[in-house]
Parts: C-alpha cells; sequence; structure tokens
C-alpha cells in the first residue's frame, strides 16, 4: 500500500453504534499498482484495540500508514495488486485469507472475510505445515499465537482451504488461501520482531 490517504467521510464507526468508540474516517488509499480502495483510519485518542482490524495488521497497512482496509471487493484488490497465492509451504509473513462458505448480509460466497499473519511455520516431509497466525479478530485484541483451527472457532462460516477425496479413506487440501507479497519486502519476520525494531511506529 501507499502512504496516501484521502478522507471522505469523517466520524465513521467502522463497527456502527455496536462500537461508539470506534471513531475514524473512511477514506481512500492507493495499492502499490495505483488503484483506489477504502481504507479507514481512526481518530487519536481511540481505544488500542479499536483502532484497527484483520486486514490492517495481516497487510501491515495499519502499522505501516495508520490505516485499515475493508473486506470483500478492496482486500480483493489489495490481493490482486500486491499478492500471489501459494499453494504450499507458507513462511513467516505470508497471510491467510479466510473466505465466506456462503452468501451472507453483505457478501457473498468466497467473499474475503478475514485474514490472519503466519508467525511460525513448521514444515514436515510429506506431511503438512504446522501454523501460527497472528489475529485480530474484530474488535478483540491482537492475538499473536493462534492455529487456523482456532481462528475458525471465531469465524465458523469461513474456509481457507477445500477438500477432495484423494482415494478411498483420505481426503486432500485443495485452493489453500496462502498469500505473498510480491516484493517481499514489507514486515519480513515476525511481527514481534518488527515491533520491537520498530517500536517509534507503534507509540
Amino acid at each position: 500500500m501507499q502512504n496516501a490517504f484521502t478522507a471522505v467521510t469523517p466520524d465513521y464507526r467502522p463497527w456502527g453504534d455496536a462500537i461508539p468508540a470506534a471513531l475514524g474516517t473512511k477514506g481512500t488509499a492507493l495499492t502499490d499498482a495505483g488503484h483506489p480502495v477504502e481504507v479507514w483510519q481512526p481518530n487519536a485518542g481511540i481505544p488500542a484495540k479499536y483502532r484497527y482490524w484483520c486486514h490492517g495488521h495481516a497487510t501491515f497497512s495499519y502499522w505501516l500508514h495508520g490505516f485499515s482496509i475493508f473486506s470483500n471487493a478492496d482486500m480483493e484488490t489489495v490481493l490482486s495488486d500486491e499478492w500471489v497465492r501459494v499453494d504450499k509451504k507458507p513462511i513467516v509473513g505470508d497471510i491467510i485469507v479466510f473466505r465466506a462458505d456462503a452468501d451472507g448480509v453483505g457478501y457473498a460466497s468466497g467473499a474475503i472475510l478475514h485474514t490472519a499473519r503466519v508467525e511460525s511455520a513448521a514444515h514436515h516431509f510429506g506431511g503438512r505445515t504446522n501454523i501460527n497466525v497472528s489475529s485480530k479478530n474484530g474488535t478483540a485484541k491482537l492475538k499473536l499465537a493462534s492455529t487456523p483451527a482456532e481462528v475458525l472457532g471465531v469465524y465458523n462460516d469461513c474456509h481457507w482451504f477445500k477438500t477432495e477425496q484423494a482415494c478411498c479413506c483420505s481426503t486432500k487440501r485443495i485452493d489453500k488461501q496462502y498469500y505473498r507479497r510480491l516484493d517481499r519486502t514489507v514486515a519480513q519476520g515476525t511481527f514481534v520482531a518488527w515491533a520491537t525494531r520498530n517500536m517509534d511506529r507503534l507509540r
């Protein structure tokens, strides 16, 4: 994302009246490819856990530029412009995209509803990779170590892979939703390590 924000709607509450303290400005920002997307920038002084949501954390748009990207079409544009899907072997700094299982209020099946950042990935020869992610679940505090299955416990109407029958007694995972930055330059390493090096950005 480019460090450019154009204000459109002041005093905007992304979670509506349910979280009146989460007040900021809805606006637009530009992807690295120059395409505009809707984002939200919090007002100064609001509680820390209301200043951003999952896409702002996972893509680092909040930590680097102070805004979070909206879901659905806006995140799809960011993924198309700045990320590439990888089928296997995720690494630290990749993100996992959680997509809607079915049509819902305001979104269609397959829409992006959540993203989380890979913080550790243990690869096993011939087996599945054990992954831990950092995940900002809505208005909850950032969790630095969750499994994708634990994230699905919160977003239980989503998936991050599909399955198909491999043989009579087993299935294999397909359409895995791992994404990697195209230029591999943003926020490499774990979030904790990045935050430690960049404390001035977090104040």
